[in-house]
């Protein structure tokens, strides 16, 4: 396992932002992070300043199914304080009732979201906030269905300290004074230590020159707050416009240079993983293609640690022995026909990996690369994975299908995959 290190100290994010005229109700934000943790620059109302943001955290939850519907029913599942009923029909497979939960739009209408893994359901809130009284539960109904729900990680309220332009403690910005107008295009920098102590310091480059002009400088009030460097939103730039009102523009526009340099060393270390699938006597199908093996990425991994990895695969290799013509490829998420099992690949990686027996098929993915190959063909093909990135929420299929529809219950020999990626 090779390691690399990112010994840079400081963090900078510059934003190139121009925002629309401030309205009262509406919020227009650039910066980095999310609702849990960041630091954003815009309109709060019709008032200008810096919010930064920490110590927030989302409620997460997972559902298991075991058994799928024998009736037609509604499924009803609570997640923070909130119930989706979701129907499912008799006769569905065990992946298919999966699928029917996990793309409901019923989350949609409670800021929720759910996403699959293997043989579980991964829900969690859009807000960052516990809800202690309110635990996870579902109701199965009259389906028949039987499964489990278990809380991943209770939720926490973020601290956010909003600071107007009127209290910036910097000298730049009294120096500035009309010559700065967030209704023109401004260049911000975000800067703050990388190693997860001090303070955060806004600046903006001078209208009229190439210099960074310091507005202010956030620092912690009390001994044990500090604003957390250790997780990988700092090459994230975050727009955000909320409005109450029906607004006339969208609040903020955002230039493509905008970037973000000096990853902390938290976040710069970079391994890299191989790992083989094997299948020997894999059954074709026509209702999908064949899985060899799954390689995903929970939102949550044990002991309610939220998972911030993000794997690149690099390389895909592919051996068929075969006497039909088939085509081997990568999808990346989809409809799985039966639950499969995964485990942690290795107590450090972010990602977990499912080896498959009997048949199980996938379909709905994207389909990210396929290559065929010809009936006798034992050779080492390459699959083309230029990019194939597997983020928390999300996995990535390995299968195999007939090249012609006449060869779909033809049994292929053996079918190997080898992944090679890294995770930073």
């Amino acid at each position: 396992m090779l390691l690399r290190l990112n010994h840079t100290s400081i963090q900078d994010t510059c934003i190139s932002v121009k925002y629309d005229a401030p309205i009262a109700e509406r919020e227009s934000f650039a910066g980095i992070g999310n609702c849990s943790r960041g630091v954003v620059v815009g309109y709060q109302g019709e008032e200008f300043g810096m919010l930064v943001i920490r110590g927030g955290s989302r409620t997460f939850a997972k559902v298991v199914l075991t058994g799928a519907p024998t009736s037609s029913g509604l499924v009803s599942v609570t997640v923070g304080g909130r119930t989706a009923n979701i129907a499912v029909a008799s006769g569905m497979s065990l992946g298919v009732a999966m699928a029917a939960i996990r793309y409901s739009t019923a989350w949609n209408n409670l800021n929720l979201v759910a996403s699959s893994q293997c043989e579980s359901i991964e829900i969690y809130t859009i807000e960052s906030e516990g809800y202690p009284d309110s635990l996870p539960s579902i109701d199965f109904g009259s389906t028949g269905m039987t499964g489990t729900i278990s809380l991943s990680k209770q939720g926490n309220t973020a601290t956010k300290d909003w600071i107007p332009s009127a209290q910036f403690n910097d000298y730049g910005f009294n120096g500035l004074g009309a010559i700065f107008d967030p209704q023109k295009w401004n260049v911000f920098r975000l800067r703050f230590d990388a190693w997860s102590s001090g303070g955060i310091e806004l600046s903006l480059k001078h209208p009229q020159s190439i210099e960074f002009v310091p507005l202010h400088t956030w620092r912690p009030a009390a001994a044990d707050d500090r604003f957390d460097t250790a997780v990988p939103y700092c090459t994230t730039t975050r727009c955000q416009t909320i409005a109450a009102t029906e607004a006339p523009a969208s609040g903020l526009h955002l230039a493509g240079g905008s970037v973000s340099s000096g990853i902390p060393a938290t976040a710069g270390l970079r391994a890299r993983y191989h790992r083989l699938w094997l299948r020997d006597a894999v059954a074709l199908s026509v209702g999908g293609d064949s899985l060899v093996g799954v390689l995903g990425s929970p939102l949550m991994q044990d002991g309610g640690v939220r998972n911030t990895g993000i794997a690149t695969i690099y390389k895909l290799t592919v051996v068929v022995k075969s006497s039909v013509d088939v085509i081997a490829g990568v999808m990346a998420n989809g409809i799985v026909s039966a639950p499969v099992t995964c485990t942690r690949y290795l107590p450090w990686s972010a990602l977990n990996v499912a080896d498959i027996s009997g048949t199980v098929t996938v379909t709905s993915g994207f389909r990210y690369s396929e290559a065929f190959i010809a009936a006798g063909n034992d050779e080492v093909v390459q699959v083309e994975t230029d990019q194939l990135w597997c983020v928390p929420g999300s996995f990535v299929a390995f299968t195999v299908k007939p090249a012609r529809a006449s060869d779909a219950s033809a049994i292929v020999d053996s079918v190997s995959f080898s992944a090679e990626w890294y995770e930073t």
